[in-house]
């Protein structure tokens, strides 16, 4: 049995600028996902629009979609790994956009120096963070002349299913997701990843 595996932008804050004028330029975001059970996706560039300083956008009405698949039931833990660009004339989308099979051979050769007693669901996870480091780093090389895009520090959050919206406690599943950089954004999140109570008759 599978369940659904939604991530989607449902507000854009711009707190103003970091270092200097504040410049309005487009930005977009852009990452990695994995599931506890191995399961990874790529988030590709997804155009977030032009903000100005001190603007808060409600997409609440029409979500941007960043992610939406089906994963195992007993998937009951992910990873994800958010950049965020401000766009020039760089070429960090065509980097990000191509980038599946670095996140792979990354992932694959984290995993194999794991310790073995490690569970996979540990393997998994560890993995995938130190798969991030050259990412990473893959991503500021890639802006190398004047003018480039401005990428912010990726921002890692390790994400626990919960029980659905009307579940005691539970009304909603947001995540607030800050970048600070060139300027200060604030990404708020909605996500759809849902524990699968086991009922025993």
């Amino acid at each position: 049995m599978s369940k659904q595996f939604k991530f989607s932008v449902s507000n854009v804050r711009a707190l103003g600028s970091g270092f200097d004028t504040f410049t309005k330029d487009e930005i977009s975001i852009f990452g990695y996902a994995i599931t506890g059970g191995g399961m990874r996706t790529l988030i590709r560039p997804v155009n977030l629009g032009s903000y100005g300083d001190d603007e808060n956008r409600s997409l609440e009405a029409n979500p941007i979609v960043l992610l939406d698949d089906e994963v195992n039931d007993a998937d009951n833990i992910c990873a994800l790994c958010l950049f965020l660009i401000e766009r020039d004339n760089g070429d960090v989308v065509s980097f990000a956009n191509a980038s599946s099979e670095k996140f792979n051979t990354y992932w694959e050769e984290a995993r194999q120096q794991l310790d073995p007693d490690m569970s996979t669901r540990e393997k998994n996870l560890f993995a995938f963070a130190q798969s991030m480091i050259p990412l990473a780093y893959d991503v500021s090389r890639v802006n190398t002349w004047g003018d480039s895009d401005e990428t912010y520090a990726p921002q890692f959050r390790t994400i626990p299913a919960t029980l659905g919206p009307g579940a005691p406690g539970e009304d909603d599943r947001k995540m607030v997701v800050r970048f600070n950089g060139n300027g200060y954004y604030e990404i708020t999140l909605s996500y759809v990843f849902e524990l699968q109570l086991v009922v025993h008759s």
